[in-house]
């Protein structure tokens, strides 16, 4: 049992799921793997290059998590067929914001609070006074 909600973009709207326990191992096995590409970059590797590399991967990372949950909605594809539809389909602002909804909606960051949400008293209480007491 996953639950769901939907993602609005551009006028568009798409069925999410959170990530099954599965995909969770999956998740993090493919980002240790990019990750582990990127570290293995050779040193002499220009600033620009490594911008490219990083932003390469950051999409691949976040169009992964995407595809794996729209996976739940068309089982007919794998995950690795709908990240290659993600990336040619999606823009990366909308690939950005799904997978923080993804991400979300699977409990593996927290829900965004909206700012009028926030309470008061939850807040850390300022000290008013710090100097010491006349007598």
């Amino acid at each position: 049992m996953l639950k769901k909600d939907a993602f609005d973009y551009a006028d568009q709207k798409v069925e999410i799921s959170e990530l099954s326990g599965l995909q969770r191992i999956d998740y993090i096995s493919f980002i240790k793997e990019v990750a582990d590409k990127y570290d293995a970059l050779p040193e002499e590797t220009s600033d620009s290059d490594r911008n490219i590399a990083f932003t390469t991967m950051q999409l691949r990372i976040n169009a992964w998590l995407v595809a794996a949950s729209l996976w739940h909605s068309d089982k007919k594809q794998n995950v690795e067929t709908l990240q290659q539809v993600v990336l040619e389909d999606w823009s990366g602002a909308a690939i950005a914001s799904c997978s923080q909804k993804v991400l979300a909606l699977s409990n593996m960051i927290p829900a965004q609070v909206e700012s009028s949400d926030t309470d008061e008293q939850l807040l850390p209480e300022t000290k008013k006074d710090l100097t010491p007491e006349k007598p």
